[in-house]
């Protein structure tokens, strides 16, 4: 029911975030106001426990919530770099294969590469990705029917076994990318995320009403900092759509080893 969220820049949902932090903190601030002259002195440090409380739960949120969208990050990082180690054991292999084979195989894995790199670029939407998969797919195909050729052609042939072998590990790694690319910190955490945030600093705005002092520069410091680190959070998440990208290296180095 929240995938939507899934579909949303990592800095819109931050930034859409923040107005809803200011609001928390003054609603909370004026009901500590109202509410101040029927609550005795003795009561407010429990206020002041309970807040810390809440901020301390939103700290390990955030940091429990960055440490997954890290991890889904380095592992989507690795895939790129075994892939491109893939291409190119298989681009490599295509020398042991006979004519033509030899060269339709060599063609379509550069046509494969190519397709890979301008595929990954910063701001492509679902249906640009959706195409780059298809075209990839139906390359899939060409190149397997292209290994089914050199061993027909010779059965005995374990240069065409390697080959067929480094392909199936292109195939593989191809799904393993947009898995990867699909595992998200869960949207109802993300929730969980802006929904503890502005709890938290309504307990400290009425943590301020009740003293009568503001404190708008902590607060408004504070509230910048929740919004930052979320925004980084969905950003880690989400590679490709915001200012965090997977470097792309690995890919260009082969597309350029392949030219030569």
């Amino acid at each position: 029911m929240l995938d939507f969220l899934n579909d949303l820049n990592g800095w819109t949902i931050a930034l859409g975030t923040f107005p809803l932090l200011l609001a928390a903190l003054e609603v909370g601030f004026r009901h500590g106001r109202r509410t101040s002259r029927h609550v005795p002195p003795d009561d407010r440090p429990q206020v002041g426990t309970v807040q810390g409380a809440v901020l301390g739960l939103l700290a390990l949120l955030l940091g429990f919530s960055f440490a997954m969208a890290a991890t889904r990050f380095e592992v989507r990082k690795q895939v790129v770099l075994d892939e491109a180690n893939a291409l190119g054991t298989a681009y490599l292999r295509t020398r042991l294969l006979p004519q033509p084979q030899r060269a339709e195989a060599a063609e379509k894995l550069r046509e494969y590469t190519a397709v890979r790199v301008s595929g990954y670029r910063r701001g492509a939407t679902a249906a640009d990705v959706a195409a780059t998969d298809r075209e990839l797919v139906r390359l899939q195909g060409v190149l397997w029917e292209l290994a089914g050729q050199a061993l027909d052609r010779n059965p005995e042939s374990e240069a065409a076994a390697l080959f067929a072998e480094s392909l199936n590990d292109v195939i593989d790694l191809h799904e393993k990318r947009v898995c990867s690319l699909e595992n998200h910190v869960p949207p109802v955490i993300v929730l969980v995320l802006v929904v503890a945030s502005a709890a938290a600093l309504a307990l400290t705005g009425y943590g301020g009403g009740l003293s009568g002092v503001r404190n708008v520069v902590p607060n408004g410091v504070a509230a910048v900092l929740v919004v930052v680190v979320l925004g980084l959070v969905i950003d880690l998440d989400r590679p490709g759509q915001g200012l965090i990208q997977i470097g792309q290296k690995s890919f260009t180095r082969l597309q350029a080893g392949m030219a030569n």
